[in-house]
């Protein structure tokens, strides 16, 4: 929902910022279960897929 919410403000309204902003809130919540995962495997010093796509993630924010 907030996807398509911060791509009608970006591209429907015109405001880049506030698209932006919403699309990043929505990564955010989109990958927070998956950020869990990975921290906890992280801190059983393992490295799995969860942790490899949070890295991903945020290079690409």
């Amino acid at each position: 929902m907030l996807i398509v919410l911060g791509l009608g403000v970006r591209y429907g309204a015109g405001a880049q910022a506030a698209g932006a902003a919403l699309l990043t809130v929505a990564a955010f919540v989109a990958g927070s279960d998956i950020a869990l995962r990975a921290w906890r495997a992280l801190r059983l010093r393992q490295v799995n897929i969860e942790l490899l796509v949070v890295v991903a993630a945020g290079g690409a924010l």
